[in-house]
């Protein structure tokens, strides 16, 4: 083409050079222009010729990285939408709280039980402590299991919650600390049970042990 009196360009192309005692991949761009004599005919023809290996090589580099980043973060979502699937059509009561009592996370289950028994819904970024403030019994009670868990003791508990005008359960309460990459203490989190007729069962079968002792 240069020959021809046409300028040509040509970018990267791949070539095997063995300048080190051993054959390598290598890539150089060309530009080729024609020659011309005095009258203006093509005389011959001038290439200009640079290296570009380590552009090439960076640049499939970062290419490759930039596909296992993406795979790894589309692997990741994935796992997390599993597990918030998970997390979600569970019947445990899942919460999440910071240091200040404020959800960080609440699944479906907990948030309708928790306004089932108080009558009003909690949602990510309230305060247990500011939602309750109008039923300081309830309040208080919320509170001081939260703050051992708060206060990084890792814990079950079964006890029972509740507004007495609507219901109160007996729960099953596992605590756990959360703690962000350092390990720095950030919250706590729960899973949680409704445990009232197994609760409500052992009574039953201690008053029924107590009348048969006293029977006897």
């Amino acid at each position: 083409a240069a020959m021809a009196g046409q300028a040509i360009y040509r970018e990267d192309l791949p070539l095997v050079m063995n300048r080190k005692g051993f054959d390598e991949q290598t890539w150089f761009t060309f530009s080729y222009s024609p020659l011309r004599d005095e009258s203006g005919k093509v005389a011959g023809m001038f290439c200009a010729c640079s290296e570009t290996t380590r552009r090439v090589l960076a640049e499939r580099g970062l290419l490759d990285l930039n596909e296992t980043l993406e795979r790894r973060v589309n692997e990741a979502l994935a796992q997390r939408k599993l597990l918030a699937t998970i997390v979600e059509g569970t019947n445990a009561f899942v919460q999440v709280a910071d240091l200040e009592y404020r959800w960080l996370a609440i699944n479906r289950a907990a948030a309708d039980e928790f306004e089932r028994i108080f009558g009003m819904r909690p949602k990510v970024g309230d305060s247990m402590v500011e939602l309750l403030s109008s039923r300081p019994e309830h309040q208080a009670a919320v509170k001081a299991v939260w703050s051992r868990a708060l206060g990084g003791e890792e814990f079950v508990e079964i006890a029972e919650f509740g507004d007495p005008a609507r219901d109160r359960r007996f729960y099953e309460m596992r605590y756990n600390t959360l703690r962000d990459g350092n390990g720095t203490r950030i919250g706590a989190y729960q899973f949680v049970y409704d445990v009232t007729e197994r609760v409500r069962d052992q009574e039953r079968l201690r008053e029924a042990e107590e009348a048969l002792r006293q029977s006897q």
